[in-house]
């Protein structure tokens, strides 16, 4: 099971390496873009309508992980390498709505 603990180290060890990374246009695939950051994690009350709202229950680790974060605040790049198709931005990590409201 995933612990708060390693939940903020993992957070911080991820922002820490993006803050300096550069998008290798050499790779192909989706880059974090540099300074990308993590968003807030949900309340146990979002996580509990949601679970509410589509008739499941969310595995332990989904639910430790949404609660200390909830997607990544810049759009991801997917990269093409050197086949000639530019770059293009996509969602990034995926990041649940904290309202089920629109």
């Amino acid at each position: 099971m995933l612990s708060s603990d390693f939940l903020t180290k993992f957070k911080h060890a991820t922002e820490a390496k993006w803050s300096e990374k550069l998008i290798d246009p050499a790779l192909y695939g989706f880059q974090f873009q540099r300074g990308t950051r993590w968003n807030e994690g949900l309340s146990d009350e979002t996580v509990t309508e949601y679970e509410r709202v589509l008739s499941v229950r969310f595995p332990h680790d989904f639910k430790a992980f949404v609660r200390e974060m909830n997607g990544t605040d810049l759009a991801t790049v997917n990269v093409y390498g050197s086949c000639g198709e530019p770059q293009r931005e996509s969602v990034g990590f995926i990041r649940i709505r904290e309202t089920l409201r629109p």
